[in-house]
Formats: C-alpha cells, structure tokens, sequence
C-alpha cells in the first residue's frame, strides 16, 4: 500500500498542474469529462460534481453541450448526459478527485468504450507556470527508478505478485512520463541551442 501511494504521489506531483498554470475554462472542461467517464450523470448530478464556481461560469452548459451527448427522459429512466465517444481521449486516470472506486470505475468504462484492454497513457497540459517547469524529472530520481524497477521485477516473474495492480499501473505510467518528457526536453534543448547560434555574432575575419 506505502508504494502504491508513492507512486501515485510521484505520478501527481509530475503532471498535476490545476493550480500551476491550467485556466479556469480548462479546469471546468476537466471536471465535466472526468465526472462522465466515471458515470453517465443527469444535469443536477454533474453540477454537484463541479466546484460551484465553474458551474457559475457563462459557458458551463455551452462546454457541457460540446463534449457529452443529451439523453431525454424515457419512461422511469431520468434524462442523462453521456460522453462523446472522441471525448473519451481526454480520460485522466490519475484525475486528482477521483475515489479509487470511481477510478477503477472510470478505467472500465474507458476500456469498454475504446474496446481495449490497455490503460490510457498519461496526460499532460500545455498550460504549466514557470515554477512547475522540471517538476517531471522527479520521475528519474533514484528512489522512484528503484521502486519502478522492483514492480516491474515482481510482476514479470512467475508466481502471485507482491505489488498490487494499482502499482503496476503507476509504475507503466511513471515509466511512460520518463520517455516521453525527456524527448520533449531534448527537443527544447535542440531548439535553443538553434537559436543562440543564428544570435550569436559572426566572428570577425
């Protein structure tokens, strides 16, 4: 249990930015996919879901519209919202609200929906504060590589694992963060390095 909660804390602190950067419209989009991947939800139930003041926003039901299909009430079943099937890409398994039950809930439901047995890669947000910049690397630190290496030891060899699934899935995503991050620095570094090389002044002959 201490790992898995480790690992989870390891995945958050690399990717959660709700307050280092994400805008309020961004955050009420996420609170309304995520509350929908986890259940179809009638009107009432979605807006006890969202902070109030999201729900208060002017765009609230225009973004709700955008992203969920409206299902009137027929007979004793009460009207509902229901994900758009291409919303599905924006599913978070790692949303910081979510309980575990409404985790694993969600996790069905997106595997039932995009008819696969994988788990969702991780998501990132281009909106990021300055501060939070290098936040990731925390995934190549030792002690996370360390606990990494031993999940993934466990589950490859033969026999009951030791470290649960909730680990397993931790450890692919924190996995996952450290390759795809570390092209997208490389990338930075590359483009940077451009740069100062078209300002630098040419050398006098």
């Amino acid at each position: 249990a201490i790992t898995a909660l480790f690992l989870h804390f390891v995945v958050l602190v690399a990717k959660e930015r709700a307050k280092l950067g994400m805008t309020d419209a961004h955050m009420m989009r996420r609170e309304l996919v995520h509350a929908l991947c986890a259940s179809d939800c009638s009107f009432s139930n979605i807006a006890r879901s969202v902070p109030r003041r999201l729900t208060q926003r002017p765009d609230f039901e225009e973004t709700l519209n955008s992203i969920a299909t409206y299902h009137p009430a027929v007979g004793m079943e009460q009207a509902r919202y229901e994900l758009k099937k291409e919303v599905w890409q924006e599913f978070d398994l790692f949303y910081p609200r979510y309980t575990p039950q409404e985790q694993q809930k969600a996790m069905e439901r997106y595997q039932q929906m995009r008819n696969t047995k994988s788990i969702p890669m991780p998501r990132y947000f281009a909106e990021e504060a300055p501060v939070a910049r290098g936040l990731w690397q925390v995934v190549g630190c030792a002690p996370v590589l360390a606990s990494v290496f031993s999940v993934l030891c466990d589950h490859a060899l033969d026999g009951t694992p030791s470290f649960s699934e909730e680990c397993l899935t931790a450890a692919l995503h924190i996995m996952a963060m450290g390759v795809d991050r570390a092209g997208e620095a490389q990338d930075e570094e590359q483009e940077e390095e451009e740069v100062e090389g078209r300002d630098r002044p040419a050398p006098m002959v």
